[in-house]
């Protein structure tokens, strides 16, 4: 594994790597908000505001003030999406009945030390200084 920080983020693409997926170390939190709080630094009422979609183990995550972490192995982070497929993913979305089956239950069980962390559109382009602050992990791939 290779950490990318302020210190040598200018040598990758970061956004490329922020979409494909980098790893962060678990914090004590035991809430996906409160992870995302976490890792980002901001106030639950900024995360709320601007991060629409939240997708865990490939679940949509309709409240992340009562989620638990339990054992996430990726957590996908994303401004609204468009059209009716953007509206059902959407966290807490009136269309959730449409996605029952990919909607999380909130179990899981004890946690890596490493989660995989993907983010898109607005939250991508907003955070992606805040990522790099905060450093992450990318897969070394020999290159």
């Amino acid at each position: 594994m290779i950490r990318i920080d302020a210190a040598n983020s200018g040598d990758h693409n970061v956004p490329v790597l922020l979409q494909r997926g980098v790893y962060v170390e678990r914090t004590g939190a035991a809430t996906v908000l409160e992870f995302m709080c976490d890792l980002l630094g901001l106030a639950p009422e900024a995360i709320i505001k601007e991060v629409k979609t939240i997708m865990m183990d490939n679940s949509v995550v309709d409240d992340p003030a009562s989620e638990g972490m339990g054992g996430a192995k990726t957590l996908v982070l994303s401004g609204a999406m468009p059209g009716l497929v953007g509206a059902m993913l959407r966290s807490d979305s009136p269309y959730k009945v449409m996605r029952s089956t990919i909607t999380s239950s909130g179990t899981g069980n004890a946690g890596t030390p490493m989660i995989k962390i993907k983010l898109f559109n607005t939250v991508l382009k907003k955070y992606t200084p805040l990522m790099v602050r905060h450093g992450f992990w990318i897969e070394d791939d020999g290159a």
